[in-house]
């Protein structure tokens, strides 16, 4: 018996070689013996599992090896070779080691200024922990073909994207975060950044954003879009801090309606203008020194739909905020400001 192993995209020659017994008479019938023989393949192979592996925050395998030299990175729904002036790769970047989630390096004939390609046929489906997935590539000024990796099942994006300084913009609208729990300093050291469009990003699971915003972005006369997003119970200081940017931060058409802490949620915010026309709440409880320290904000629009509990806490909610003469004057559903 002769076994081998077949990786993914491989090919194994071999030689088959019949003996015959010396003492075996040479007549026609022996000379025209025919012999049959039999091939089993087994395996573990499964097509559908595009899975990524999971990324550690020094990870040095495949593509990550190269990410001082990784300008821009593409991501791909099919497999496809490779060729340029240097190619490192193709690396196995699935998760189970089946080859079918790779990697290629294309650099150019001094070997520097590289593109990165992570490719899978009909896309990439996240890890469910893909926290670091683009740490530290600082490199890189875009990145294309984000909407080829599905989200469906990820739960942790913490620190997907810290240290990419040299990232101007970013589209994660596609992204489905329904069973996401965890973005802590999510864009942490994202300096360059001008325009985030996150719209789209059901967030109603996530209980850890700690720093996900404060000192991520600059955005300066940027744009920061989280229409249509469905925040978490607990927003309490959600944008605390930041955007540090004198931008746009939209709001449009948010779910806000199961939230019930507000508290600190826009304190210290760089804003010069705030849109809270669509903000329910309607199940707050907590709305203390929620724009505290806004000492730049100029305009607040809010609707009908910005209502408070009874008993809901709002002590502080202003203070400090210089929207000129406070959105409300001195007072608000029977609340006092001082």
């Amino acid at each position: 018996m002769y076994s081998f192993t077949l990786n993914a995209n491989e090919t194994k020659e071999f030689n088959l070689f019949l003996y015959m017994n010396p003492d075996t008479p040479m007549t026609d019938a022996n000379m025209n013996a025919s012999w049959k023989g039999k091939i089993t393949l087994s395996t573990n192979y499964n097509e559908e599992n595009t899975t990524l592996r999971q990324i550690s925050s020094s990870d040095t395998q495949g593509m990550w090896k190269y990410k001082d030299k990784i300008t821009k990175i593409v991501i791909e729904d099919k497999l496809s070779t490779k060729t340029g002036d240097t190619v490192h790769g193709p690396f196995d970047e699935s998760e189970d080691d089946y080859g079918v989630v790779q990697s290629y390096v294309v650099c150019d004939a001094s070997d520097e200024n590289c593109t990165g390609y992570l490719q899978g046929t009909n896309g990439i489906k996240g890890n469910e922990n893909s926290s670091y997935l683009f740490a530290g590539f600082t490199n890189v000024t875009n990145i294309d073909g984000l909407e080829n990796i599905d989200t469906v099942n990820v739960k942790n994006i913490s620190y997907t994207f810290p240290g990419m300084s040299n990232l101007q913009e970013i589209d994660l609208s596609m992204w489905n975060t329904s069973k996401v729990t965890d973005i802590t300093a999510i864009f942490s050291g994202c300096s360059a950044l001008t325009k985030a469009n996150l719209s789209n990003w059901d967030l109603s699971k996530v209980n850890n954003f700690s720093g996900w915003i404060n000192g991520s972005f600059s955005l300066n006369n940027g744009e920061l879009n989280m229409s249509n997003v469905r925040f978490p119970e607990n927003c309490s200081s959600f944008f605390s801090n930041g955007p540090g940017f004198t931008g746009s931060l939209i709001l449009k058409n948010v779910d806000t309606s199961h939230v019930t802490n507000m508290s600190f949620m826009f304190v210290g915010a760089k804003l010069t203008e705030l849109d809270l026309s669509d903000f329910d709440t309607s199940n707050v409880t907590d709305m203390s020194s929620m724009f505290i320290g806004t000492t730049g904000l100029q305009s607040i629009i809010f609707s009908s739909k910005f209502v408070h509990k009874q008993d809901a806490k709002t002590s502080g909610m202003f203070l400090g905020c210089s929207a000129p003469e406070r959105p409300f004057g001195t007072s608000w559903n029977g609340v006092s400001f001082n």
